[in-house]
């Protein structure tokens, strides 16, 4: 799944430690599944939703509203599904810095 999403120039330095906090997020969405804790995974799902459209991670935005939205659904095969996307796209996503 490549994917290059346009980020802000301004926003260049606190790319690394949102993508950090991103994985991070990812290995307790895997832990909150792993311990049926759906309050968890929906909030982490809103967040990478919030997060991702806020920064220009589209992709990051679509995958967390899915997330979301499977949580308050109580699917948890495309919860998981999900999260493999996001793990996926977390190591495969190329940025291009956009002037503003």
């Amino acid at each position: 799944m490549k994917v290059t999403e346009q980020v802000s120039e301004e926003l260049r330095p606190l790319i690394d430690r949102f993508m950090h906090n991103s994985r991070t997020d990812l290995d307790e969405l895997r832990r909150a599944m792993s311990e049926g804790d759906l309050e968890t995974v929906e909030r982490l799902g809103h967040n990478a939703k919030g997060a991702g459209y806020g920064y220009g991670f589209d992709g990051l935005g679509e995958i967390g509203k899915r997330i979301e939205q499977a949580a308050k659904d109580r699917r948890l095969e495309e919860i998981s599904t999900e999260i493999e996307k996001l793990d996926e796209y977390l190591n495969e996503v190329t940025i291009s810095f956009v002037p503003e």
